[in-house]
């Protein structure tokens, strides 16, 4: 047997990939699939690797009877998976109904669902009048730019309340969902470029993700693994422990020496707030005494969540170099302090 090693890639939200599975035991099962793929590739036969609805960049592994992990095939790489998807077995082949391709605008591995939620064909949706939709303002030709798939594009131009837009979410790529959101906040081409590390310029169709990978939009969603031990230890977190698991690309992030106000980007569930309590920890282990932390957020509840997720981090002694409040509760007592009449 070829002992050529797979090169196997697992998101970086390893807590949503792990969570459809019940227990310790099917997560050791799963490891144990990884772990055989990513040694020997698809040409053992317990682990059924089979492609999937007639296509040659999604398939499958067996992990039991009832669970199957979806991989994504990179086909400008030789034997280069990314491990998108794990499930029960229907669940699993429903999910991989989904488009899945690899963005050239972005350079990420971009999803969308082609159907409705409830599993019917979507049906075909005329544009509402023109400046009713919530993206109006937006030209079909800088959501182009930005690499929203022209499919998608239509439905935007279907939306015309926020709640419509939110809908979205579980549908589409998070890379793709983020810029639209940019767009609705307001932002231009050149911010949300910078904002995702989107390069000037499309790849051309010899780029592999393993290049691609090194751009921030990508960054964000996949990891190598490295070798086996990495795997097992990953494996091994706890859901809880693993949504405030700190990757070793962030931890470059945490860990570096700034000259004045940093800012941190990504797509929603990349881990900026894990990044950011982190960071918090880092600086309080160095402060003297004396010194404190304001760590602070636009609402209460986030707050009250990140102190709590601090706590678990953080030794009593470091908590109390910290301040967790949300803004308007901080200006209030800063200002009530010093007397000042609001």
């Amino acid at each position: 047997m070829d002992n050529k090693t797979t090169n196997l890639y697992l998101p970086i939200r390893m807590d949503d990939f792990l969570e459809k599975l019940p227990d310790r035991g099917l997560k050791k099962q799963c490891e144990k699939t990884l772990t055989d793929f990513r040694r020997y590739g698809r040409r053992i036969k317990g682990l059924h690797f089979e492609s999937l609805h007639g296509t040659d960049n999604l398939c499958s592994l067996r992990i039991n009877d009832n669970y199957r992990v979806i991989l994504y095939r990179d086909k400008n790489a030789e034997n280069t998976y990314y491990a998108i998807r794990i499930d029960a077995h229907d669940d699993s082949y429903d999910w991989a109904n989904f488009r899945c391709k690899f963005d050239p605008v972005t350079r990420a591995l971009n999803y969308y669902l082609p159907v409705e939620m409830h599993g019917e064909e979507m049906p075909a949706q005329s544009p509402v009048p023109k400046g009713k939709d919530i993206f109006f303002q937006i030209s079909d030709e800088t959501m182009e730019s930005l690499g929203v798939p022209d499919f998608i594009l239509q439905k935007v131009r279907t939306i015309t309340d926020l709640s419509e837009f939110y809908k979205l979410q579980n549908a589409i790529s998070p890379v793709v969902y983020h810029i639209l959101e940019l767009l609705l906040e307001g932002k231009t081409v050149s911010d949300i470029r910078g904002i995702l590390g989107i390069p000037d310029g499309a790849a051309d169709d010899k780029t592999t993700l393993a290049e691609a990978v090194h751009a921030s939009a990508n960054q964000q969603q996949f990891f190598l693994v490295t070798d086996d031990d990495f795997l097992r230890k990953a494996m091994d977190l706890s859901l809880e422990r693993w949504r405030l698991f700190l990757h070793p690309t962030q931890k470059k992030a945490v860990e570096r020496n700034y000259k004045g106000s940093a800012r941190v980007v990504g797509v929603a569930g990349t881990g900026k707030t894990v990044v950011a309590m982190h960071r918090a920890k880092f600086l309080v282990e160095k402060m003297q005494p004396e010194e404190k932390l304001l760590f602070t957020t636009f609402t209460k509840n986030l707050a009250s969540d990140i102190e709590n997720n601090l706590k678990k981090i953080c030794t009593q002694e470091e908590m109390e170099h910290m301040e967790v409040r949300n803004l308007d509760a901080f200006a209030a007592s800063y200002l009530a302090k010093r007397k000042v009449q609001i």
